[in-house]
């Protein structure tokens, strides 16, 4: 079994949860067992699982699988507020998305219902004859208590409970206690299998969780955050452990081979790369850079006492694609910039561009501080034909780089880009600033402009020339042929290369 470990699935994802979830689906798609796994808590994390195209039994919670979350009867049912267990003198009133329980005229509990739920009972708040709140509990979808907090008289969370979604029994307890004016984790119980345990840190917890998971059948662990690391080198053998590096790996974004390591990578790298079995990284050039920090031969995969392979995170042609819908001037951003310059390089190249096409668009799409910043500044300015979208679903996402006549990005320091990669699938070409590990290595491509100079004159001036150009057919087709370098049969092979398949 292949488990793919990260700490969730939520809203709005990064680009390392959607490299795993394409894993997944490629892995499935080939008849290689394998699971999505996570260890950060939510009791809403079971409605987002259907948005990404992939089956509820595809992923596998921590506390979904101490609290016995498999085995809940399938006749169970979402609670409504008059199906709780509350006195009968209590009485509420609300709308559908939140409620207030009174006795008499005291406020009692507020009750918040689960998004996108009407009147399913989420959250609810209870409040002491003073108005403190005093217990969280949070309600399952499904019908059942999942966890609950107790606070202090000052509002602090003094306990967590998990609780058995077959038993109703307290499961897991996690206790806090005061030092300092901060709030610590002390210690955490958890009852298994009959068994007491006690663990001193949410770390040894997770080992714990790992160590069960994978006990009965050969497993290969794919950690997809550094910070995951540890207690994946603490389950000590047994298991294959793959340590993924997603992003750059060192501070310098132009000097990846003998800068400072990453602080996030340290553990990993620095400390306990021998722990494990492989390395896997986005590109060729990342791989290089690597092996060269490492002070191994750039070129040769067991140069490094661990080696590194080079296995794409983008997978094309996992589902259906929509194409020949492009809008004639529609040029479109996606992703994440943190570097605000970077990103306003767009903006103001395309307002120059506007003076020789003025029916030309731009939507962005996205999220981050530098993202809410720009939007705020263009409504300020009221430019025109400017839209930002916000971070966006697949399923949207797809839509919208479908329709796109040319992909443009200006990021820095990102590693293989997802989201242009996304672009070329559906037949829109791109326009991009060079950077490490970006797609200078399909410059050869009409369909891939690659700007080696950051100027913002310098992309208004490819952007202009592009949007002049009459027909874009022969670049649609070029750019779809593009993305066939990242098909399922390519990076299998360099998974089979890797000895992971």
């Amino acid at each position: 079994m292949h488990y793919f470990l990260n700490y969730s699935l939520v809203d709005i994802n990064s680009s390392i949860e959607h490299a795993a979830l394409m894993r997944l689906k490629l892995f499935k798609q080939n008849n290689l067992p394998a699971k999505y796994v996570t260890v950060n808590w939510d009791y809403l994390n079971h409605l987002r699982v259907e948005q990404y195209g992939i089956q509820l039994s595809d992923v596998i919670n921590m506390y979904e699988f101490f609290a016995n979350v498999a085995n809940i009867s399938a006749t169970s049912t979402p609670k409504a507020l008059e199906t709780l267990p509350l006195d009968s003198d209590l009485i509420w009133e609300g709308d559908g998305n939140q409620a207030d329980v009174t006795e008499a005229d005291i406020k009692r509990a507020h009750v918040d219902y689960t998004p996108g739920l009407v009147q399913t009972v989420g959250k609810i708040t209870y409040q002491d004859r003073y108005g403190k709140p005093y217990r969280r509990e949070y309600w399952d979808a499904r019908g059942f208590l999942a966890y609950a907090e107790v606070l202090s008289a000052v509002g602090n969370v003094l306990q967590e409970i998990l609780y058995d979604a077959v038993t109703h029994q307290p499961v897991l307890t996690r206790h806090y206690h005061v030092a300092d004016n901060l709030v610590v984790l002390h210690q955490i119980n958890l009852t298994y299998q009959g068994q007491l345990y006690q663990f001193k840190d949410e770390n040894a917890l997770i080992t714990f969780f790992l160590q069960q998971l994978t006990q009965d059948m050969p497993a290969t662990i794919y950690v997809d955050r550094p910070s995951l690391a540890e207690p994946v080198v603490l389950m000590g053998t047994g298991v294959k452990k793959v340590l993924m590096v997603p992003t750059l790996h060192a501070q310098d974004p132009h000097n990846q081979a003998t800068s400072n390591l990453d602080n996030t990578y340290y553990y990993p790298i620095y400390q306990h790369l021998t722990d494990f079995d492989a390395v896997l990284v986005a590109t060729e050039a990342q791989a290089a850079d690597l092996r060269t920090w490492l002070g191994g031969n750039p070129t040769e995969v067991t140069s490094t006492r661990t080696p590194i392979y080079a296995v794409s995170r983008a997978v094309t042609a996992l589902t259906p694609i929509t194409t020949g819908q492009h809008v004639a001037g529609k040029v479109v951003y996606a992703g994440m910039l943190n570097d605000y310059e970077a990103l306003k390089d767009i903006v103001v190249a395309f307002t120059k561009v506007q003076s020789v096409v003025p029916q030309a668009t731009l939507t962005m799409a996205g999220f981050g501080a530098a993202y809410d910043q720009l939007k705020t500044e263009v409504a300020q300015q009221e430019l025109p034909n400017i839209t930002f979208v916000g971070y966006l679903n697949q399923q949207k996402l797809d839509t919208l780089l479908a329709s796109a006549d040319v992909f443009v990005s200006t990021q820095v320091g990102d590693s293989q880009p997802l989201a242009m990669i996304q672009a070329l699938e559906h037949g829109t070409p791109v326009i991009t600033y060079d950077f490490n590990y970006g797609l200078s290595s399909l410059s050869t491509s009409p369909a891939v402009q690659i700007l080696t100079s950051r100027k913002r004159s310098i992309l208004a001036k490819q952007l202009t020339t592009y949007l002049t150009t009459d027909d874009h057919t022969a670049l649609y087709t070029e750019a779809q042929t593009v993305a066939t370098t990242y098909q399922p049969a390519t990076v299998l092979a360099a998974y089979n290369a890797a000895t992971l398949i």
